[in-house]
């Protein structure tokens, strides 16, 4: 058998390992979660750093909007983001699908956050990154810009060489803090549009563009992604208190 076959098995099998190995948290659940909220906190909290890894947030924002959209039929999706962290999904479907496009940004992130979390709490997470990274790559045939390229493709290669290289521990950890970083991300994200609505500056913000797109008030659709947001959370919550109750 030809050396080349031999490694490619090989790589092919160890891959499979991984992927299907169950990995439970490492030194016991309230180490396990402190240092995922530390790598949390440290992606999130500073300023220099937040002005980076909020681009990721934007990303996930931005897909949030674009998968809901092909969800319903939406076509031609094209995300673009900015060093500001605005961002901005196009696809072109009827009106009535609209709404239900435009509602999922914010959430998003808090959704995929409580997955991340969950996965990595019950041993596996492995199986999420590797998802993460096959999510992105396919989400670049979407992207247009540089930056929303370079953002994407650096993501989910990061994700992939969790996955293919890191130990088990490793990849636990990481899935773990960049579950609970896009979970607080969602919420500063969240926190930056209620700040712009209590200033009257509303702009082309998602609550008021359902507002003009359904005549149902602005904060009635921030009441409802504060809703969503918040029951992604309370389901991350209760994984925590899974595990402690098991620890106990």
């Amino acid at each position: 058998m030809p050396a080349t076959i031999l490694l490619a098995q090989t790589r092919t099998g160890e891959l499979l390992e991984r992927l299907s190995a169950h990995t439970p948290p490492a030194h016991g659940t309230l180490i396990f979660l402190l240092i995922g909220a530390i790598i949390a906190a440290v992606l999130v909290i500073p300023r220099g750093m937040w002005r980076l890894t909020g681009l990721i947030v934007t990303i996930v924002h931005e897909l949030g909007h674009g998968f809901a959209g092909l969800m319903l039929g939406r076509r031609s999706l094209a995300i673009r983001i900015s060093p500001d962290q605005s961002g901005l999904a196009l696809s072109r479907g009827t009106g009535t699908s609209a709404p239900w496009m435009t509602f999922w940004g914010y959430p998003a992130p808090a959704l995929i956050g409580s997955l991340l979390i969950f996965a990595a709490l019950f041993g596996y997470p492995a199986p999420a990154l590797a998802a993460a990274a096959v999510l992105l790559i396919i989400s670049l045939v979407f992207m247009r810009g540089f930056l929303a390229v370079a953002v994407t493709a650096l993501t989910a290669v990061i994700a992939g060489l969790l996955v293919f290289w890191a130990p088990p521990v490793i990849a636990s950890y990481a899935a773990l803090g960049a579950g609970l970083f896009l979970l607080l991300g969602a919420w500063k994200a969240f926190g930056n549009l209620l700040g712009a609505h209590a200033r009257g500056d509303r702009g082309q913000s998602d609550a008021a563009i359902l507002a003009r797109a359904t005549r149902v008030p602005a904060g009635v659709w921030i009441v409802l992604m504060l809703l969503a947001m918040a029951g992604f959370t309370a389901l991350s919550a209760w994984g925590v208190w899974h595990h402690l109750q098991v620890l106990g």
